[in-house]
This record gives C-alpha cells, sequence and structure tokens, in this order.
C-alpha cells in the first residue's frame, strides 16, 4: 500500500500537520516534517493535496498512531482539522472546511517590569480539547513570537496554550503558566486581552 494520503480540502488551502506541527512564526505558517521544515502544501484547483506518509509519521511509529491534518484558507478565514492513523495510507480523506475566528492577544510580563531585563522570544503549544484524551494530546500549532503578540485562525472550541516558554534578552528562561481558551462561535475576531506571563519554574537565571 502507498505510504501517501489524498487529501481534498479546498483549491488554494495551506495544508499540513503531524506530530512535528505547524509552526506559527508571528502569522507566518511553516511545516516541520520528520524531514526537515518545509512551506506548507497548497492545494490545487481541485482543491486536492497528496501528503506523504514519512511527512506525517516517522518509521519508528505504531501502525496505529495518530496525528492531525490542518488546513487553513488565511483570506477566507476557513480552517480544518481532522485525525488521521497511519492506517489510512492510500486512502482519499476528505477534510472540511469550516469558517474560523481569528484570535489575537497581547503578551505582558509584569514580573520583568523595572529590571533591565525583557522578553525576548515566546514558545508554546496550542492543543485542541477535540483532539486531547487522558492518554492522547495533539498539537494544533506550535506558535513562536518575538513581536510579544497570538494571532491565529481557529474554529470554535476549547483550547490551551500550554505552559509558554519565555526566553529573555537577558538569556533566561523560564515557564509561564498556560491559559485556556474558549473560541465562540459565529464571531469572525476575538480579542483575548493581555495574557499576563507569570512564571512558574525557573531553568537558570
Amino acid at each position: 500500500m502507498p505510504r501517501t494520503f489524498a487529501a481534498l480540502a479546498s483549491t488554494g488551502a495551506k495544508v499540513g500537520g503531524g506530530p512535528q506541527h505547524i509552526r506559527n512564526y508571528d502569522g507566518n505558517l511553516k511545516w516541520y516534517t520528520h524531514q526537515g521544515e518545509i512551506d506548507c502544501l497548497v492545494s490545487n484547483e481541485n482543491g486536492a493535496v497528496v501528503i506523504k506518509g514519512e511527512q506525517l509519521f516517522s518509521p519508528d511509529n505504531s501502525r496505529n498512531i495518530q496525528t492531525l491534518i490542518y488546513a487553513v484558507k488565511e483570506q477566507e478565514q476557513l480552517v480544518a482539522t481532522r485525525e488521521i492513523a497511519s492506517e489510512d495510507f492510500g486512502k482519499k480523506i476528505t477534510i472540511k472546511m469550516q469558517p474560523a475566528c481569528r484570535v489575537t492577544a497581547k503578551f505582558t510580563c509584569p514580573e520583568l517590569e523595572n529590571t533591565n531585563d525583557s522578553v525576548k522570544l515566546i514558545s508554546f503549544l496550542l492543543t485542541s480539547d477535540e483532539f486531547s484524551s487522558k492518554n492522547s494530546v495533539h498539537s494544533i500549532q506550535y506558535y513562536k513570537t518575538e513581536q510579544m503578540t497570538f494571532n491565529a485562525l481557529l474554529i470554535p472550541g476549547r483550547y490551551c496554550i500550554e505552559s509558554p516558554n519565555v526566553r529573555t534578552s537577558n538569556g533566561n528562561n523560564f515557564y509561564s503558566v498556560g491559559k485556556y481558551i474558549t473560541v465562540p462561535k459565529n464571531q469572525t475576531n476575538y480579542d483575548l486581552g493581555d495574557f499576563i506571563l507569570k512564571s512558574k519554574k525557573r531553568l537558570n537565571q
């Protein structure tokens, strides 16, 4: 059986996924595969893309392991997330695009105010309750920002910004307390306001 997936989404959609995540660098989407970081695939005029199995799973993965496919049309604000397994090799997979909400936030760090240090880089996993359980947590995106902002297109549901890793200009690192967010239905934009970074574990000083 060929180790490929034929995914049907919407014409011009960016498609990627897998355990290595869609990577969102201040709004610029990349796809980190087992073969390295590449541009997301773009579906053709028929809305189709062919995804190689090795881009989603490593040779060491179990045959019943599951992962996520993520597709987005940014201008139209359409998103799709679909769970697949390695047993789906050789099958045609339909990815249903849905209206998405642009979720924004601004990171602040009161702990570093009135010091000679400042936040340089923030990175974290964005996970979804829909695709998480006690035994399995699938990330929607790996997010990274130097601009102290969050900007992502998400379909309605409950998500978690998992313990952001904060790097400071003086070379310090700490993990911040994470946060659950609920993306409302029937909204095109949703501003979370200030996301306050609060250290919970110092890695080095």
